[in-house]
């Protein structure tokens, strides 16, 4: 193999993790925004008159931990933020504006590092 085509399969192979990189960074993107979407239906049911149900709040919950895992891959912070929203959503009546807000997990917060992520890919 000469050099040409060292060159030439060093040069795939980066193409290559590009592309993967890409796709995790399109899939975490697309858990949390779905994460950020039942989150945000669910506040306007709530806002709406609609009463608080354990079920939904779990399936929110579960939309959060889900979220987390591929954004491990590309954004550890913005991870763990997913795995202590998904413990918000279990547990949501323990926690202050003030955790909230010092956990990064207010549903505005999220949204922006979101969109943070959207634009460097």
């Amino acid at each position: 193999m000469g050099p040409e085509s060292v060159i030439t399969s060093i040069g795939r192979f980066i193409n290559n993790l590009r592309f993967r990189k890409s796709d995790q960074t399109s899939e975490a993107i697309s858990c949390v925004s779905k994460a950020l979407h039942e989150s945000e239906k669910y506040f306007l049911l709530l806002d709406q008159g609609s009463e608080r149900t354990v079920e939904k709040e779990h399936e929110i919950s579960d939309l959060w931990e889900h979220a987390a895992e591929p954004l491990r891959r590309v954004d550890r912070e913005f991870s763990s933020w997913c795995r202590y929203k998904a413990r918000y959503w279990l547990t949501r009546d323990r926690y202050t504006p003030e955790e909230i807000k010092q956990l990064n997990i207010g549903l505005d917060n999220m949204n922006k590092r979101m969109h943070e992520l959207m634009d460097e890919n």
